[in-house]
Order: C-alpha cells, then sequence, then structure tokens
C-alpha cells in the first residue's frame, strides 16, 4: 500500500534572508521544494527503495532544518483560502435572522460624494416658488 505524507512548510527568517523549504512524501519518493519566501522556488525528487527508507530520510531532513532554525508552519494551501474573501457569500449561522436590506448602507456610485439623506435639506411645498414663464414675475396668490 502506497502511503502519501502531506506537505510540510517551513519557514526562515532571519540573518538577512527570508526563506521556506517544503517536504513531502509520496510513496517512495521524497521531494523538496525551497526558495526566498514570495518565489516558487525550486524542487528536487529523490526516490529511494522503500517507505520506511523514505520516512527515515523525511525524519532526518525535517531534523536538519529545525537544527538551522526553520519553524514549521501551516502550507499555504491550508493557510490561505481558495476564493478570495470578497467573492466568498456571507454565511449566517442557522437560526440568526437575516438583516434586513434597508438596515444596509447605500453605497454612492464611484466619484459621487456620499451625502446622508438627513444632511439633505427638506423644503417644504409652500416655500417653493411657482413655476412661471421666464421674464414674468412670480405673483403671490391673493388671499380671499
Amino acid at each position: 500500500m502506497r502511503q502519501t505524507l502531506g506537505v510540510r512548510r517551513f519557514e526562515f527568517v532571519g540573518d538577512g534572508s527570508e526563506k521556506f523549504w517544503e517536504v513531502e512524501r509520496d510513496g517512495t519518493a521524497v521531494t523538496v521544494r525551497f526558495g526566498r519566501l514570495g518565489t516558487n522556488g525550486q524542487s528536487r525528487t529523490k526516490d529511494l527503495a522503500t517507505q520506511a527508507a523514505a520516512s527515515a530520510h523525511l525524519d532526518k531532513l525535517v531534523a536538519e532544518k529545525t537544527g538551522k532554525g526553520y519553524v514549521e508552519t501551516p502550507t499555504p494551501a491550508a493557510a490561505t483560502p481558495a476564493v478570495p474573501p470578497a467573492a466568498t457569500p456571507a454565511v449566517r449561522p442557522q437560526g440568526t435572522p437575516a438583516v434586513p436590506p434597508a438596515a444596509t448602507p447605500a453605497v454612492p456610485p464611484q466619484g459621487t460624494p456620499a451625502v446622508p439623506p438627513a444632511a439633505t435639506p427638506a423644503v417644504p411645498p409652500a416655500a417653493t416658488p411657482a413655476a412661471t414663464p421666464q421674464g414674468t414675475p412670480a405673483v403671490p396668490p391673493a388671499a380671499t
């Protein structure tokens, strides 16, 4: 039976360097990937005679790296979501009421200044002048 060990990631930051080192075992093959943080790095694979030999080799490599100051960290796939957070729909616990849409503030189109509705002064209808033809003075209605 072929055994696969997930990727283990180690990082070293210090002495002016920022490096990563990853190791993975797939059956009798041990693959290491290494390089500077922020790069894809390079990888090397070594095939060993047995799974036991591959496990022993992996343990030896890990001991060497931790002895040099490398610290095990979560692998990038486990630490980074596959979908960016903005694209992930919000999930609420079951039984929690949904927030009504009116409680969500409106977002103005890009380039439009945001003015809260309460900041716009209301003009009472009686104070609004009646529309008159251009050039004709507005005459208030006569009191009867």
